[in-house]
């Protein structure tokens, strides 16, 4: 519970970024007289810090989890090498060294991959909750359009991972969904904002991309394996 701690105070800081940002950008709108050249400069050390922060927690938290399912899969092997060395003569004859093989080359290993996206399980929904009520202060309820393009690809994500046996073809245009995804919520989240008779800013732009870019990442590569894992 204590990397996931770290990781949602990392996603917190990120979710703060596109914010600052969009601060900074109405600095240099034209007619703007709310913010002083004092409050950008503290805007700009804002966007600056919130990197340097989330690089501050994001590399401890993989260099934790990753030491994490280490420790989980040399236990599980110690378990399998003990319980081996337990087996009856009957059990011994219905077990062969392939599958012994197989459990501790191969079946284990998917702890080292399942700690790294556990977390993504819960902060995931939480996140696009929180971005998409930002997104909806900026844009109003063209935010809604995005997000729905964007969690329209989750279960495609999930049936990529899940099967295997899916020609090369149709997997790598599953992939290019991670290229393209974001892209098109922007743009359906754009789209449906001006036909709402609303004039876009470059800051709402720049403020839904820094969001939706933070939702791909998570929703659309951690999330999926994150099911993948723990089916």
């Amino acid at each position: 519970m204590f990397y996931g701690v770290i990781l949602a105070l990392s996603e917190a800081i990120r979710i703060g970024q596109p914010i600052v940002l969009g601060q900074l950008i109405s600095f240099y709108l034209p007619g703007q007289d709310e913010i002083t050249q004092e409050q950008a400069y503290l805007y700009a050390a804002g966007v600056v810090l919130c990197s340097l922060v989330n690089i501050l927690f994001s590399h401890p938290y993989m260099m934790g989890v990753l030491h994490l399912g280490m420790k989980m899969r040399i236990a599980c092997c110690s378990l399998i090498y003990r319980k081996s060395l337990k087996l009856s003569k009957t059990a011994l004859g219905q077990t062969t060294a392939g599958q012994v093989v197989n459990l501790l080359s191969n079946d284990v290993n998917r702890f080292d991959v399942a700690v790294i996206f556990a977390h993504q399980l819960w902060i995931g929904p939480i996140e696009t909750i929180i971005c998409t009520y930002f997104m909806y202060l900026q844009v109003g309820p063209s935010a809604a359009v995005g997000v729905l393009l964007l969690i329209m690809f989750i279960p495609m994500q999930s049936m990529k991972l899940k099967k295997i046996r899916l020609t090369s073809f149709m997997r790598g245009i599953i992939l290019s969904f991670i290229m393209y995804s974001t892209r098109l919520s922007i743009f359906g989240s754009i789209l449906a904002y001006v036909l709402l008779g609303n004039d876009i800013t470059a800051e709402k732009v720049f403020v839904l991309t820094c969001f939706y870019n933070i939702l791909r990442q998570t929703m659309t590569v951690f999330f999926p394996t994150r099911n993948l894992t723990s089916g």
